[in-house]
């Protein structure tokens, strides 16, 4: 903490340590469990820790907000998902505990924040946040341009890495499995679009954009390049950056040109290069043979591909999750339905359509008390509403922190968009 305590006052860091703690931690606790305890009780209890973060943030804030301190609705859904992690279904009530603290992870986190919002100076951890963007962008540029083999590419059982895109290793960041960059990646739009609403430095707006861009090319993966420009397009346009700064950006492109022409073999503008023809052939590859079409269908629709026979409350919380049943065991409820890999299915069959149309609800809830534009809430509901934002504990947490992020801007910088206030 005393790398921060020069921009930060005593009370500033008092609020703000929870959350330094809690986004570090997701950050690096998978590195620690990659390459340093790959497995075993002490990688379990870093998993368990990750999954506690939000009730450790929730239990920081001390006082409630007037317009979300009285919403019976939130609550009713703890209670209903109580009920669900005690479904006589389950295997274990273990599945229950797990499944509990997935399905709560992105709503405790907001609700934290929502607790505390205007004295929460998020803004005051750019320095921090730029850090992380750096050692994130350089270690997936040594992963991609490093063989499967490389003691920073082996994956957590000790493995060579075989996720791969073209002839390249696809970046698994500071994290633990593939998934957790591509959740750090959603941070990561949110944070381009939060730079782009401070309207502070052209050039670090434009850094911090394309340092994502080019990023997400190295996870190789169409969804994290989906996620990031959606947020993206969201942020130029309720900003209105590049009308802004349209000289700017013109200027850096022809410099970035210039430096191509005189200096076209630099590394950096091979490995560019080849990410993007590497994501382009997988993008190719995966229309032709209908890949995307289906990831696409099961995006939107793959919550009414259930088939199984307990439709309205599901087999019970966690029971599709792969720690728990790593842990536990696999119930014979699961088993026969084969492999599950997308997310509204996958909450239809452990907790049946009330509780996938009862999230979709909370999901409504939280973006209403938000201040950024309607337009933007519908996209984001769109993009992320059955997106892994509940098995992908990463992706869950930094999903939430981006969303923090974003509204602290529009409190800042966009006063005039006024969340609504919910009795």
């Amino acid at each position: 903490m005393i790398l921060f305590k020069s921009k930060i006052g005593f009370t500033d860091l008092k609020v703000l340590q929870p959350w330094i703690i809690a986004f570090l931690f997701t950050v690096f606790s998978g590195a620690i469990r990659k390459w340093g305890i790959s497995f075993g009780v002490v990688s379990n209890l870093f998993l368990g820790i990750q999954l506690l973060i939000p009730l450790f943030l929730l239990f920081q804030q001390r006082h409630f907000v007037s317009h979300f301190s009285r919403i019976r609705v939130f609550q009713l859904y703890v209670l209903f998902l109580a009920f669900l992690a005690a479904h006589p279904l389950n295997l274990t009530i273990f599945h229950g505990i797990l499944g509990f603290l997935l399905y709560t992870t992105v709503w405790f986190i907001l609700f934290a924040y929502l607790k505390t919002e205007k004295n929460l100076p998020v803004e005051k951890l750019d320095t921090m946040i730029w850090i992380v963007l750096i050692i994130q962008l350089v270690l997936s540029y040594f992963q991609y341009n490093l063989p499967g083999d490389h003691f920073i590419n082996i994956n957590s059982k000790g493995e060579d890495s075989t996720s791969t895109v073209g002839g390249a290793v696809r970046a698994s960041g500071t994290f633990s499995y593939l998934g957790g960059l591509q959740g750090f990646m959603v941070f990561w739009g949110f944070f381009s679009w939060y730079t782009l609403l401070q309207n502070k430095n052209t050039w670090i707006s434009l850094l911090v954009v394309i340092g994502g861009f080019v990023c997400s090319l190295f996870t190789g993966a169409r969804g994290v390049m989906i996620n990031y420009l959606g947020i993206l397009l969201l942020g130029l346009i309720s900003s209105g950056f590049l009308a802004k700064h349209f000289l700017k950006i013109l200027g850096c492109v022809a410099v970035a040109g210039l430096i191509y022409l005189f200096f076209p073999r630099l590394a950096i503008f091979d490995t560019v290069e080849e990410s993007y023809d590497n994501f382009e052939s997988r993008y190719d590859r995966g229309v032709e043979t209908g890949e995307m079409d289906r990831r696409i269908e099961d995006q939107f629709w793959g919550a009414f591909h259930y088939h199984g026979d307990h439709p309205i409350f599901g087999v019970g919380l966690g029971s599709t999750y792969q720690g728990a049943t790593a842990l536990f065991g696999t119930s014979p409820y699961i088993t026969e339905y084969g492999y599950l890999e997308g997310e509204g299915e996958r909450i239809v069959v452990e907790g049946g359509y009330v509780l996938y149309f009862y999230r979709l609800f909370i999901f409504m809830l939280f973006l209403m008390v938000l201040r950024m534009p309607i337009w933007c809430k519908i996209f984001i509901f769109l993009l992320f509403s059955n997106a892994m934002i509940t098995f992908n504990i990463f992706m869950a947490a930094f999903f939430a922190f981006g969303l923090i992020w974003t509204d602290r801007a529009y409190i800042l910088f966009k006063p005039k968009n006024k969340p609504a206030v919910l009795k």
